[in-house]
């Protein structure tokens, strides 16, 4: 117990406290705050957050997970967007092949809301819930800190628009995946990756509701969609059956990664927090 109290939960509970003290006066500094705000807010207090935290607790030693190099940052995040292709696109395809859900054209793609919206909310979600108070707990327990952080990544979208109990499961399905993209190479670059390009190309290219938001404007637009338990309905993608079996796969894959790396094998080699970056092994 001394262990978690000193190594996982004291030093989350700074990071929760300066987290939630900070985004609350900079939501109540904005009198209407729209998503946008309310997410560029947030990414810029979990930020702040993190850097007083490792000040305090950890005397400014702990790597947050930035860190890598402009090579390693760029093969990442591709190795995100190429994930999140494969895992969307499939789900997509057997969502066209099981149910009536058809395509059109949309209205097309708005870059602004993808600049200022699902990009800066990808980041936000990843340094709040893959960050430092996440960290802490998987260098205290790995699985329990993944199995937390994912409950915790699904509860906080109870509120969104028509949400179902599969698309909760879902989300925790995704709050592991996403852990798990963190934990091969214990760098937040491929989590982003794959959480922007899952974000973007279910919304604005192929036209569903993104966790229950309902977009203006899309390259593709749906229509005819089907059952709701094929489909996933007004929450989007993330509320298919097909998605739950897509994320499974996607687990297990980065788990074969993860055995891979930790066996030898892999390209690159293990990081632990706060350790100098190693460099990479010959292929």
């Amino acid at each position: 117990m001394r262990h978690f109290l000193e190594t996982a939960f004291a030093p989350g509970l700074l990071f929760g406290i300066f987290y939630l003290g900070i985004f609350i006066v900079a939501v109540l500094l904005v009198p209407e705050p729209s998503q946008a705000a309310f997410h560029l807010a947030g990414l810029g207090a979990a930020v702040v957050a993190s850097r007083l935290a490792i000040q305090i607790a950890d005397r400014g030693t702990w790597k947050l997970g930035f860190g890598g190099g402009l090579r390693r940052a760029t093969r990442e995040l591709t190795f995100g967007v190429a994930l999140a292709s494969a895992l969307i696109l499939l789900s997509h395809g057997l969502i066209l092949l099981t149910t009536g859900l058809r395509h059109g054209i949309g209205g097309g793609i708005d870059w602004g809301e993808i600049l200022i919206l699902f990009i800066p909310a990808a980041i936000h979600e990843e340094v709040l819930f893959r960050g430092y108070a996440f960290q802490k707990l998987v260098s205290w327990n790995r699985w329990g800190g993944v199995a937390v952080g994912s409950l915790v990544f699904g509860l906080l979208h109870l509120s969104n628009d028509g949400l179902t109990t599969l698309s909760i499961l879902n989300l925790f399905m995704a709050g592991v995946l996403l852990s798990l993209a963190y934990l091969v190479f214990e760098r937040l670059w491929l989590p982003i990756g794959l959480h922007i390009w899952w974000n973007v190309l279910s919304g604005p290219l192929l036209g569903h509701e993104v966790s229950g938001l309902e977009l203006d404007s899309s390259l593709l637009s749906t229509y005819d969609p089907g059952p709701v338990l094929l489909t996933g309905g007004p929450f989007g993608i993330e509320g298919s059956l097909w998605t739950l079996l897509v994320e499974a796969i996607g687990i297990l894959f980065l788990l074969w990664l993860m055995h891979r790396r930790e066996s030898g094998r892999s390209l690159v080699t293990p990081v632990e927090a706060g350790s100098p970056e190693p460099p990479l092994r010959a292929p």
